[in-house]
């Protein structure tokens, strides 16, 4: 049995169904929403991928679900529906980050309040985004015992090495150079509340198009703008804020650094809709690694289709009704990164011509031959994506004392010596296995 199953059989026997989770989950005495939210936590076991290839992927943390901000509701169920709708026909298996490791520490005060159910209850409305691919052992979650961030490992490890402490301060002020200049601020009071509307001048910086935040109380930092007649809020103004130092530059920080992890000790490979996050990973590769990786996002970029707007329970039937044209395109990619060392970027390109693009003609097929089973049932239409997948080399960032830092921390150690042995017993040359590609995946256009 999946024992992903047992998550939602407790919450529907605790009446906290999809259809009336707000319903009933706001009328809960605080005590029993912290005894259900311990027992979901007990409910996400330590996993690991079966088999090693290179599309067990690890999505970054916005991708899975996890909030940037207070308000950002919406924008959290479209990035997962991004995800899932990219992925589902494509990736052996997709990881996710825990959606309630936030949880692993909290008092049963934090649901006496209103706004602390909400919280917890948009939480569990994630889960059930996963519902049937996390059932059907497509979509994995890597469990963590107690929260993570950067600023933990740092103050788990006996001492820090310079490099590394030199390597994250480089990135941090990269990231908030990028994020202060990468768009245009405002800041205005609208009724009895504020909000910052933040409009974008560069893609693959930010997660969205322009879009606005809403505060109960007044930014201290940013009350200059109100005497503005354009509202603006000045570059200077925003060094070094909340906004941007933990709802935009730790998130990225702590992907990174937990991909290093999980990539080390599970096979895991970079999953991301971040521009700013490839040039990052070139910051902290050495210029040989760079090298490599520069040949293959030269050579390996290549456009796939994909659907939206059904449900994703229908796409893991069309995955399972038509496996082999989706494990022919997997195992052709993946050959050719196997094989990429000894090849020049012209042979690369060459290969994704001649290897690739046929198996995702068959896919195009496939897809359209079922796409009226896909909206049978349905009230929408069927949309028809193109996505380009970039793919690059990721080196190792983490100091070498971070493994036994991070399981003291309680973070799950996957079974690293278990992958260890599998990769001997498949007589996988070293050098492969030691490699961590990162995906770079971006909506190109509907038709």
């Amino acid at each position: 049995m999946n024992e992903y199953r047992l998550i939602f059989d407790y919450m529907h026997l605790n009446g906290l169904s999809l259809e009336r989770l707000w319903q009933i989950g706001m009328k809960m005495k605080p005590v029993k929403l912290f005894e259900i939210c311990q027992k979901l936590l007990g409910y996400i076991n330590i996993d690991e991928p079966k088999e090693l290839t290179e599309f067990n992927i690890m999505a970054n943390s916005t991708m899975s679900g996890e909030s940037i901000h207070f308000n950002d509701h919406d924008q959290r169920v479209q990035r997962v529906s991004s995800l899932l709708s990219s992925t589902l026909l494509f990736a052996d298996t997709i990881w996710i980050k825990n959606p309630l490791d936030e949880y692993a520490n909290v008092e049963e005060d934090f649901f006496n309040s209103d706004e602390g159910k909400n919280v917890f209850l948009f939480d569990l409305f994630i889960l059930y985004l996963y519902k049937s691919s996390l059932e059907a052992g497509l979509v994995k979650i890597c469990k963590t015992k107690t929260h993570f961030c950067r600023h933990c490992l740092i103050e788990s490890l006996d001492k820090v090495p310079s490099k590394y402490e030199k390597q994250l301060s480089l990135i941090d002020k990269k990231l908030s150079q990028e994020f202060i200049k990468g768009a245009d601020y405002k800041y205005e009071r609208v009724g009895e509340k504020y909000e910052v509307t933040i409009k974008p001048k560069k893609e693959g910086v930010f997660p969205e198009q322009e879009y606005c935040l809403e505060y109960e109380e007044p930014i201290k930092e940013y009350e200059k703008a109100l005497t503005r007649k354009n509202c603006k809020i000045h570059q200077k103004e925003l060094k070094g804020t909340y906004l941007i130092e933990c709802d935009f530059v730790n998130p990225i920080l702590n992907d990174i650094i937990m991909h290093d992890y999980y990539s080390s000790d599970c096979h895991l490979n970079y999953f991301t809709d971040r521009n700013v996050d490839m040039d990052l990973i070139k910051m902290l590769n050495g210029r040989d690694v760079n090298q490599m990786g520069n040949k293959l996002i030269n050579s390996l970029e290549h456009n796939f289709p994909f659907v939206g707007n059904v449900p994703f329970d229908k796409l893991i039937e069309l995955r399972e009704n038509e496996p082999e044209a989706f494990k022919t395109y997997r195992d052709s990619v993946e050959t050719i990164i196997r094989n990429s060392s000894n090849l020049s970027e012209k042979e690369l390109i060459e290969a994704i011509k001649d290897e690739v693009r046929p198996n995702i003609n068959k896919i195009d097929s496939t897809i359209k031959k079922h796409s009226n089973k896909l909206t049978k049932g349905t009230l929408g239409n069927l949309i028809y994506c193109l996505g380009s997948v970039i793919i690059g080399l990721k080196g190792g960032f983490l100091p070498s004392q971070a493994s036994s830092a991070l399981a003291a921390l309680g973070i799950a150690n996957h079974g690293g010596q278990t992958v260890q042995n599998i990769i001997k017993l498949l007589n996988v040359e070293s050098e492969v296995s030691d490699e961590k590609y990162y995906f770079l995946w971006k909506l190109k256009e509907n038709n």
